[in-house]
């Protein structure tokens, strides 16, 4: 089953649309990671959505008498926990790496473009999700400070991937 999920990848990987998109946008190292950012964006999707799930059931009548926008929050607050955490303790070797020790303004190394991978796919996800907010509220201005603030973060995020993948 792992090999068939790797040769996907690759196939997927090698698609001359998406490494004509890379090249287009000026991130050609972007190319063997664009499957796995999607992927992570989809994840954390789908961590939100069952965190509801998870949460009824072990919380059980107090979760349930959230109000629908409370259980959203709860759910955005899941992800981002998770997604601290696991970032967190993902990072931690970067710093020991010697490429980027040695070269630490153009210094690359794959595992921390996987890490940045995954905070972009995280990003995307919080960008995707305060669109359909947004939508859903019918009005910018009633979306919470804290998702205005990811309307900072989420470029701060690309560029810090631009940075790691452009070098």
């Amino acid at each position: 089953m792992l090999s068939t999920l790797a040769t996907n990848y690759q196939l997927l990987v090698e698609l001359p649309a998406a490494q004509n998109f890379c090249a287009l946008i000026g991130l050609p190292r972007l190319v063997p990671y664009w499957p796995a950012l999607l992927a992570f964006a989809g994840l954390f999707q789908l961590l939100r959505l069952s965190s509801n799930t998870l949460s009824s059931l072990v919380f059980g009548a107090k979760f349930d008498s959230l109000t629908p926008r409370q259980k959203y929050d709860w759910g955005v607050r899941v992800v981002s926990q998770v997604h601290a955490i696991v970032v967190v303790l993902l990072a931690i070797p970067i710093f020991f790496k010697q490429e980027l020790i040695n070269d630490k303004l153009f210094g690359f190394d794959n595992y921390a473009a996987w890490v940045y991978t995954l905070v972009c796919g995280y990003s995307i996800n919080k960008a995707l999700e305060l669109h359909m907010l947004a939508r859903v509220l019918d009005n910018l201005l009633a979306v919470s400070i804290a998702d205005i603030n990811m309307c900072i973060c989420v470029p701060c995020d690309a560029l810090g991937l631009t940075f790691a993948l452009c070098m």
